[in-house]
């Protein structure tokens, strides 16, 4: 038996220039709105403010029902909010297969994020050393 999830949640979006991250926030509503499994009971957005580091941040507070635990950790790995709360049940059950699978596609997607990042590394040290060759051969010139 699924067991519906009352949840809120906090979806975060940084960026520039600011209307573009309020265009972004309010596609991501949009794109909730329209999710299977997913019902939006409330959400408000908070104005796109001006951090220190000269880029623009707004955030949304969303309370929704989702159809089961699998569709809410579904939703946590689509638009990485940065707070759930489950509001309601109090106690939730899961099979242990649906557990496993999950923590299966937790682990493949670390492994993937793990690789993109020593990927990116190792281009990084790549292009420094060209970088640095470059200035070298510019300097001599």
């Amino acid at each position: 038996m699924k067991q519906k999830i009352r949840a809120l949640i906090v979806i975060e979006v940084l960026g520039s220039p600011k209307e573009h991250v309020e265009n972004v926030m309010k596609q991501i509503i949009e794109k909730l709105e329209k999710e299977k499994g997913i019902k939006l009971i409330e959400q408000t957005t908070y104005k796109a403010e001006q951090q220190k580091n000269k880029l623009w941040s707004t955030f949304a507070d969303i309370e929704l029902y989702a159809e089961s635990i699998e569709r809410l950790l579904g939703l946590c790995f689509d638009y990485m909010p940065s707070s759930v709360e489950i509001i309601e049940p109090d106690e939730l059950k899961i099979k242990s297969i649906d557990l496993t699978n999950f923590i299966n596609d937790l682990q493949a997607r670390l492994h993937r994020y793990d690789m993109l990042i020593k990927s990116l590394n190792a281009e990084n040290i790549l292009l420094k050393r060209e970088l640095n060759k470059f200035i070298k051969r510019t300097k001599t010139s």
